[in-house]
């Protein structure tokens, strides 16, 4: 008897990895002229900009619903989408794509209608956007990264970050075998949808071993730094690691946004032009800052 053949993974309406440059564009359009208007008014943004990373979408465990809230709690001018936001290494087997992941695209569409602007660069895990890069319908736009001035005069260099990272080029087969022997160990050790946000337990234990190695071997922050003064910039916003992190070891500053698994931290910069490293606090419903836990 022959075996039972596997179902194919749903397509969803956004970013599907199978999808032409044609098609995304048309999908990114129709999101903008379907959005409904807002009626958040510019005076009651709370941020100018919000960097997020690493969401992972397809994935069972993430935190899709805290981001959402996010969204909707802190309207900002300028939404930075820094990787790895579909996970297409799950395709086709892991693939998981339910109601709360719409939600986050239905968050974008929200953020569309208010005014906002959405920058995206790709990841590792969400690759394929590179050959459709660079890309921009309306207010949407995609590059490989991108330059981010701040009230205060400060720039960011803003990308991914498996730039500097070796695993995800040349030993790339290498990089997938860990993230799968990473999943399997998050889908026994974390809450759904930050419920809570754990800093103990095997996968993190297992993730946190991992990457601080790959960080020791291929020095990546300093070669982020390096590109940060190469481009003319004071700062560099970057994801990837999963790991939030803000120092200024090598000249340059360096922003890591952490992400939406583990962490739920992303970057902002406030009305005033503050740059800070951010966590969000799924229990009181708001976003405090990383060093000093001060409510934005």
């Amino acid at each position: 008897m022959p075996a039972a053949k596997r179902p194919a993974p749903p397509r969803i309406s956004l970013l599907d990895p199978r999808e032409s440059s044609e098609r995304i564009a048309k999908q990114w359009r129709d999101l903008q002229e379907q959005a409904r208007p807002s009626d958040v008014a510019s005076s009651e943004l709370r941020l100018r900009a919000l960097f997020v990373s690493d969401l992972h979408l397809g994935m069972n465990q993430n935190a899709r619903r805290a981001l959402c809230q996010l969204l909707e709690t802190y309207p900002a001018e300028r939404l930075y989408l820094v990787g790895d936001i579909v996970d297409a290494w799950l395709l086709p087997r892991r693939w998981s794509w339910d109601q709360n992941a719409e939600g986050v695209l239905e968050s974008f569409a929200t953020f569309l209608a208010r005014g906002g602007q959405i920058f995206q660069v790709p990841g590792n895990h969400d690759n394929y956007l590179r050959k459709h890069s660079p890309m921009s319908v309306g207010s949407w736009h995609l590059a490989e990264s991108f330059v981010h001035e701040c009230q205060g005069g400060e720039t960011a260099l803003v990308l991914h970050g498996d730039q500097f990272d070796p695993f995800s080029g040349r030993y790339s087969w290498l990089a997938r075998l860990g993230a799968r022997i990473y999943g399997r160990l998050q889908r026994r050790m974390t809450p759904l949808d930050g419920k809570a946000q754990p800093e103990k337990g095997l996968a993190w234990t297992a993730k946190r071993a991992t990457k601080v190695l790959v960080q020791w071997i291929c020095a990546s922050e300093q070669r982020a730094c390096q590109r940060a003064r190469e481009e003319h910039t004071d700062t560099v916003i970057s994801g990837h690691t999963h790991h939030p992190k803000d120092h200024r070891r090598f000249g340059q500053r360096y922003l890591n946004t952490g992400d939406w698994i583990d962490s739920c931290t992303c970057a902002a910069e406030t009305l005033d032009g503050r740059l800070l490293l951010c966590r969000w606090q799924q229990k009181e419903q708001r976003l405090v800052s990383w060093a000093k836990g001060e409510r934005l």
